[in-house]
C-alpha cells in the first residue's frame, strides 16, 4: 500500500538493491526519499569486514547492533559492540566501523541529515 503518506516494504530485501540502504535523499522510491535521514539495514559474517575508513563532515551516525558481536576504530579507539548496544558518531569523527566480526552480526545504520558527498574517506 502506497499513497504518499504511508509506504510498507521489506528492509532486508530494499536493502540489497542500494548497498544496504532504504531509506535516504540518493533513493528513487518517492515515499523512502529523505533529505532529514538514511536508514541502513546490513549484516556481516564472522570475519572481517572490509568496512571502508571514513567520516562524516556534518551528518550524525547511530549504529545499533541487533544482533552478534563486532569490532572497530572510532576516534582512534578500538570498541566493541555486541546486540542491544549502540554507537553514536557525531561529523567529523573518524571511524572504522566496524572492521572485525566477532560473530555473525546485523545492524542498522542512521545517518542524519541525509546529505549528498557528506562521507569523507580515508586513505591509509
Amino acid at each position: 500500500m502506497e499513497n504518499g503518506k504511508v509506504y510498507f516494504g521489506n528492509f532486508k530485501e530494499e536493502s540489497k538493491r542500494h548497498g544496504g540502504w532504504f531509506i535516504g535523499h540518493f533513493l528513487d522510491e518517492t515515499s523512502c526519499k529523505r533529505n532529514d535521514i538514511e536508514i541502513k539495514y546490513w549484516e556481516f559474517p564472522h570475519g572481517i569486514a572490509n568496512h571502508e575508513k571514513k567520516f562524516q563532515k556534518s551528518a550524525s551516525e547511530i549504529t545499533l547492533i541487533l544482533r552478534g558481536k563486532i569490532e572497530g576504530i572510532i576516534d582512534g579507539e578500538r570498541i566493541k559492540l555486541q546486540a542491544g548496544e549502540y554507537v553514536f558518531i557525531p561529523p567529523g569523527v573518524k571511524n572504522g566501523f566496524p572492521d572485525i566480526v566477532l560473530e555473525y552480526v546485523e545492524g542498522i545504520t542512521i545517518k542524519f541529515p541525509s546529505i549528498p558527498n557528506d562521507k569523507v574517506r580515508i586513505e591509509e
